[in-house]
């Protein structure tokens, strides 16, 4: 079943009566009516047993070809809700809803994930024959500038100093300029437009992974108007449901920018962490558009000196990790990574299992950690906030630790299930 062609036009064809007597009892039954209908037809749209997931079969013999996987979370994903979908009628889905012409699927375009991933950059002006950094009085775009300096520094790369800003604007103008608009920075002092075939090209993003009837789901808004006691109508309308893994597609080259080189997987890293962090689709403030990475190999370190993770301008700081929780309640003055494996091999860990249960070992999200049961869940690493594959809560018995990339590894024979 094609969703779209389902969304757009047979969701609104059969017994749907769309042309309604002006007032009256007939309206009011041709209401009643139509309202049944819908609640079927939405029924069936959330009902996804005939859709499979996307197969980049063709994406893959794309040369320089990077792929991200990253999991939807909790409340969900909301992509095109501002394209015009209602008539105005009970029990219909009341916003648009993005969808791949082709396939049907929940899309988001490759120029949304590249206006995502640009939102973070600083965007100076710039003069099109001689790029330089311009002037500017703007906090938030110095703010930004400092945060892409944070991500590079993250990926091992030999950045300016922090105090130095006029470097520091202008490496984070340069970048801006080389991934999304085709500049070649390789001779700082003259940059020049790259041919096109250089230039980073960005997929759209498709679902590519989905438990059964696990694709779209419903939710509600409850809008009250001017008076907060007002008893509210509520509003539905169709979300892609936590759970659903998206494969974000790019076509990348290495960037350079005088002496230093941004390799195509350093760049994939450093899109993995901007769209975990500010997530994409509408809604976000609220919650919805977030997503996760499993892939560990997708994430960056966090920086050892600081025992947080870096959040982007404008978002909430990420909760504290696990290391920086064992240093504390230890008030040891032993490096956090030290800490961090000498307080948690071998201890009692309550979790929820984040793998197969046939995998050995498996990952999981760490709930509470013996001798740290005054702790609260808020402070576990925000890379480890996931979707569930089981949401059994389990006591298991650390085997090994690499805190660096937030993994704990349990066997599997040492599951005892929590009532």
């Amino acid at each position: 079943m094609n969703l779209k062609h389902f969304y757009y036009r047979a969701y609104f064809d059969g017994r749907i009566k769309l042309s309604q007597p002006p007032k009256g009892d007939a309206r009011k039954k041709n209401e009643e009516v139509n309202e049944k209908a819908f609640r079927l037809k939405n029924a069936l749209i959330t009902s996804t047993e005939r859709v499979a997931p996307f197969s980049p079969v063709q994406f893959q013999k794309i040369e320089g070809l990077q792929q991200l996987k990253l999991q939807v979370q909790n409340p969900g994903l909301l992509p095109g809700i501002g394209y015009p979908h209602e008539v105005g009628y009970p029990g219909e889905f009341k916003l648009g809803f993005g969808f791949d012409h082709v396939t049907g699927l929940p899309v988001l375009p490759g120029s949304s994930v590249k206006g995502v991933l640009r939102s973070v950059f600083p965007q100076f002006k710039f003069d099109a024959e001689h790029p330089k950094v311009r002037k500017s009085n703007d906090d938030i775009q110095v703010e930004k500038a400092k945060y892409i300096l944070r991500l590079l520094e993250r990926l091992d790369l030999d950045v300016p100093a922090d105090s130095d800003l006029e470097a520091v604007k202008i490496l984070a103008h340069a970048l801006d300029l080389s991934i999304f608009c085709g500049w070649d920075f390789s001779n700082a002092q003259k940059p020049v437009r790259s041919p096109m075939s250089n230039h980073d090209v960005f997929f759209d993003a498709l679902p590519v992974d989905f438990e059964k009837n696990q694709l779209l789901g419903r939710d509600a808004l409850t809008p009250h108007g001017d008076n907060p006691l007002k008893n509210p109508i509520p509003l539905p309308f169709v979300k892609v449901m936590p759970g659903v893994t998206f494969g974000f597609y790019f076509r990348l080259h290495p960037t350079t920018i005088g002496t230093m080189t941004i390799t195509t997987s350093q760049k994939r890293r450093l899109f993995s962490e901007i769209l975990c962090t500010v997530g994409a689709g509408a809604k976000t403030n609220v919650g919805y558009g977030q997503f996760l990475t499993l892939n560990v190999d997708d994430r960056l370190p966090v920086p050892a000196s600081q025992g947080t993770t870096v959040a982007a301008p404008g978002q909430p700081n990420p909760t504290q990790n696990v290391a920086s929780a064992a240093s504390t309640a230890t008030k040891s003055s032993q490096p956090t990574k030290l800490q961090y494996n000498k307080s948690l091999v071998g201890k009692k860990v309550i979790g929820e299992v984040v793998s197969e249960v046939r995998e050995n070992p498996v990952r999981f999200r760490v709930l509470n950690v013996e001798g740290f049961e005054g702790e609260r869940a808020a402070k576990v690493p925000e890379s480890l906030l996931a979707k569930f594959t089981i949401t059994s809560k389990f006591n298991l018995t650390v085997t090994e630790s690499r805190p660096e990339q937030h993994i704990l590894n349990v066997k599997v024979e040492d599951f005892i299930p929590r009532t």
